[in-house]
């Protein structure tokens, strides 16, 4: 009885001193995470808050990127240079100054490539947090500088490789539509804590901005003439369709018949002999108002309300 007292204390005893052991350092990739998925997940609810209240001001959005390119090994590492797929998820923050916009991104890629010597598949992910940082205001065309740091998975039939993973390099972003666009980049990888080894990437994809408010197309100004010119600057705001015209919005060059100085398409008096003073109509003036233009009234200053013969002159066979 007394030994088998003994021997339940000892196996208490180990007992607590294994609880009381410190527990084993998490992985590289699993403090990354730790990290990275609360952060994002913040970030994607501030996003989709912002979307859904409508509002106009908040040009932030979630992006999601496409990539596929080269991925170069160090010598040191016995690895197969080979193609590479990769998916980016992140948030762009986007101000007046763009030197306070930047994109977070968690990135993640995988290769297929091959030990050498023996040439047996090995599977390497690298997975990391991104910060991209333009180096010009937005045009169609923005180059970027990009920082990183995350975790370099190996995986062959020995077993998985964990290496510390911190990045640079620079990109270049064009503009395709309001919603999408292109980039390429090139990046260094310092892969290793102590004795590291230069890894290269260069990629192409495609940037897909979910949550960015799109912009309402300007509603056209009025043209009533449809020469293209708006009514608030056509200094002739009647012309013709088919006519060549000139930044007032006037016709250059149009035909005057009689040439009285006003186009034919405005001229009520087509037929206006030369020399004669003409309005705005391209009809002669009748200063007495008897309705014989000037150029054919015999009798200029008849009185008002006296009927006129066709020369302008006092119809004495009126009653």
């Amino acid at each position: 009885m007394l030994r088998e007292n003994i021997s339940i204390l000892q196996h208490m005893s180990f007992s607590n001193a294994d609880q009381n052991q410190p527990c084993p350092p998490s992985s590289i990739l699993d403090a990354l995470m730790r990290v990275i998925v609360p952060i994002f997940l913040f970030l994607f609810f501030l996003t989709w808050n912002s979307w859904a209240a409508g509002d106009e001001e908040q040009k932030n959005a979630v992006t999601f990127s496409g990539i596929s390119g080269w991925y170069q090994f160090a010598s040191e590492q016995n690895l197969t240079d080979h193609l590479f797929y990769g998916i980016n998820i992140g948030y762009a923050i986007r101000d007046k100054d763009f030197m306070r916009s930047m994109d977070i991104e968690l990135s993640g890629l995988t290769v297929e490539t091959e030990k050498s010597p023996d040439g047996r598949r090995t599977d390497v992910n690298v997975f990391s947090l991104e910060a991209l940082f333009p180096l010009l205001p937005e045009k169609k065309s923005i180059p970027y500088l990009t920082i990183g740091a995350g975790v370099l998975l190996v995986d062959h039939d020995a077993g998985e490789e964990e290496n510390l993973a911190l990045s640079y390099g620079f990109g270049f972003k064009k503009v395709l539509s309001e919603d999408f666009f292109l980039r390429l980049e090139a990046r260094h990888h310092f892969i290793g804590d102590h004795d590291h080894v230069n890894n290269f990437q260069y990629s192409a994809g495609l940037t897909y901005l979910f949550g960015q408010p799109k912009k309402e197309k300007p509603k056209p100004l009025p043209d009533a003439d449809g020469d293209g010119v708006p009514d608030e600057r056509d200094a002739c705001p009647e012309t013709p369709k088919d006519f060549d015209i000139d930044k007032r919005g006037c016709p250059i060059d149009p035909p005057d018949t009689d040439s009285d100085g006003v186009p034919d398409y405005r001229d009520e008096c087509g037929q206006t002999p030369a020399g004669s003073k003409v309005d705005s109509a391209g009809c002669p003036f009748d200063e007495d108002g008897d309705g014989i233009f000037d150029h054919h009234d015999k009798c200029p200053g008849t009185p008002e309300d006296l009927k006129v013969n066709p020369q302008g002159c006092v119809d004495l066979r009126s009653d």
